[in-house]
């Protein structure tokens, strides 16, 4: 080793050039520090990261050996369908309306279990075609309509642009307060805006619960809808325009 500002030899013990006085550094220079954090940094985050994909994959193996259970069970005589793309909060919320409405074509009901991230196992009869109900859950059930000529015209303002849904009150009765996207506040505007001084029919199931008369545009992005609600049917009405549904089948046995 040799001093850096003279060039004189060294030996390993030595703290200070005897022919110059310089000054022999020991320990690790800036750079080599710097490099040792940042090995120590990314260390660590790679550590982090094998957890967090160890934690999902055991996760989704477990999902995986429920519902397979589940699904291959001989505790149900009917049909089990099991779907992706769930949502709970609409699935949940869905279940009153979706037996209401296949009571009219069909004869028993439909259970849903319980839910595995984002799949579902529904339980139907067996007379029950799986893509009525698919058909029910993924089509909108909140739509916004003009009239034209004594008759409702469809817009293409329906759920799929409401962002939130709550329950509130207003003068003792329950009501569904909705709150739009950014681009279901517009056209929620322009909507309200061709229709003033005009009724809007706001439909649920295709069924008209209102039809008021709109005054002036309505540019805040926020509606209440009003029906003699029983606070039940408010809350259902309102987990279920929450959260968008695009269910799909995976299996059915």
């Amino acid at each position: 080793m040799n001093c850096p500002k003279c060039g004189s030899e060294l030996n390993g013990n030595q703290k200070f050039c005897t022919n110059c006085g310089y000054k022999v550094h020991k320990g690790p220079t800036l750079p080599e520090k710097v490099l040792n954090c940042c090995s120590n940094h990314w260390q660590k985050i790679l550590l982090l990261l094998l957890i967090v994909i160890t934690t999902i994959s055991t996760l989704k193996l477990y999902n995986f050996v429920q519902i397979n259970n589940a699904m291959n069970s001989k505790d149900f005589d009917g049909q089990k369908i099991l779907v992706q793309n769930v949502r709970k909060e609409k699935l949940n919320g869905a279940y009153h309306f979706l037996n209401k409405k296949l009571a009219d074509k069909y004869q028993g009901e439909v259970f849903i279990s319980k839910i595995y991230s984002d799949k579902a196992i529904i339980y139907a009869e067996s007379n029950i075609n799986p893509n009525d109900i698919i058909s029910y859950l993924s089509s909108p059930r909140l739509e916004f309509k003009k009239q034209e000529n004594n008759s409702w015209i469809n817009t293409d303002l329906n759920e799929k642009y409401v962002k939130k849904a709550q329950v509130t009150t207003s003068t003792s009765e329950w009501c569904i307060s909705l709150e739009f996207t950014k681009e279901g506040k517009e056209k929620f505007a322009q909507l309200t805006k061709e229709q003033t001084g005009k009724p809007l029919g706001i439909f649920f199931d295709n069924e008209l619960i209102i039809a008021p008369i709109i005054r002036e545009p309505i540019t805040g992005g926020f509606v209440q809808i009003t029906n003699d609600f029983t606070f039940e049917e408010a809350e259902q009405m309102a987990q279920i325009l929450s959260v968008g549904l695009d269910l799909k089948i995976l299996e059915v046995k």
